[in-house]
């Protein structure tokens, strides 16, 4: 008599499926120059406008990408505070987090 063994194997597998949502983040910066020649002021304001499509599974994950795209629009539109008897500059930027 022979003895016959059965080997099986069993493979599973689980899949995570994340649920992310999408955000828009929308940012605005507005940089206001004023200029003095001739004993006449004249006032500049230039308005930076840039969107961001933001990838996020949580809100706070979102707001904290938002956040990040404000400073790097501070940093490239309005990091300088220039300011002479002739010339100023200032800068505000601000943002608004949209679900879509």
């Amino acid at each position: 008599m022979k003895k016959i063994t059965f080997l099986f194997a069993i493979s599973a597998s689980i899949t995570f499926t994340s649920c992310k949502k999408s955000y828009d983040c929308s940012c605005t910066t507005v940089v206001t120059t004023r200029v003095t020649q001739f004993f006449t002021d004249t006032t500049i304001t230039e308005t930076f406008n840039e969107n961001k499509k933001i990838e996020a599974g949580s809100k706070k994950k979102a707001q904290t990408a938002c956040d990040e795209h404000k400073r790097n629009m501070e940093n490239e539109y309005g990091n300088f505070q220039l300011n002479s008897p002739d010339y100023s500059a200032s800068a505000s930027t601000s943002c608004t987090m949209t679900k879509q």
